[in-house]
């Protein structure tokens, strides 16, 4: 996604720059220029994603008595106008679709508390002033209190936003019900690639965490990498959160 590869390209700078005045030598300026050019080619290389690609950065805040979700995505225009279509909306409308974007991935995000579902609320869908492909969906949930004589909550997430359908050609055995058949098409995700991550803040901390605190320590997983029948697994993440 070109604002995480913005960040990235940010970090690799600085981490030059103090690399210099550490060994307090300043390197030849061939040297310097080509890390420069390096840099930029792969800012400009991260808006080319493959058509059916999704970049998806998930990272959670948790508070006491909240958590704020911002979930944002990534895509190219064949990509974004495919998607645009299982949500029956127009992708070069903007407005349309960023509602489209927030509902389908508050739909698609499901959280438990202690085993209970809660329920999401959208609070903003945020375009970057780039393109309108991508976008940043803010959600907020309500903690529950904790259960009598705890002073802790078993936070679990599951994401199973962008799926894409079996072909109907799917052979099934005689007798299959609609529903059943649904939920094997279902399985089926988008390509793409997706990072999680989930911090504490305002004395909230966790304990047993299962993914980095913040996206930029976050490892990048691809779907294609990732069998079928283990994705639903790997796409979901989880933390004990100690109240104060």
């Amino acid at each position: 996604m070109c604002y995480l590869a913005r960040d990235l390209n940010r970090n690799l700078m600085l981490e030059l720059i103090l690399q210099i005045d550490r060994q307090r030598y300043l390197r030849p300026l061939p040297t310097i220029v080509c890390v420069v050019v390096w840099l930029a080619v792969a800012q400009v290389n991260a808006h080319e994603l493959e058509d059916g690609f999704v970049e998806r950065a998930v990272a959670v805040v948790v508070r006491p008595g909240e958590a704020t979700i911002k979930y944002s995505i990534g895509a190219n225009e064949a990509t974004c106008q495919q998607l645009a279509n299982s949500w029956n909306c127009e992708a070069d409308e903007e407005a349309p679709f960023l509602r489209a974007v927030g509902d389908a991935l508050v739909n698609g995000m499901t959280v438990q508390a202690d085993g209970k579902p809660v329920r999401l609320e959208l609070l903003e869908v945020i375009p970057t002033p780039r393109h309108h492909v991508e976008a940043t969906v803010v959600m907020r949930l309500k903690l529950p209190d904790p259960e009598a004589g705890a002073n802790s909550i078993l936070l679990k997430f599951q994401d199973r936003n962008f799926r894409k359908h079996r072909s109907t050609s799917v052979e099934v055995e005689p007798g299959l019900e609609k529903a059943t058949l649904n939920s094997l098409q279902d399985r089926v995700a988008m390509d793409g690639a997706f990072r999680f991550a989930l911090k504490g803040a305002k004395g909230a901390m966790l304990n047993r965490s299962t993914v980095a605190p913040i996206l930029v320590r976050a490892k990048r997983r691809l779907v294609a990498e990732i069998p079928a029948d283990q994705l639903d697994a790997e796409q979901q993440f989880s933390a004990e959160v100690i109240l104060p």
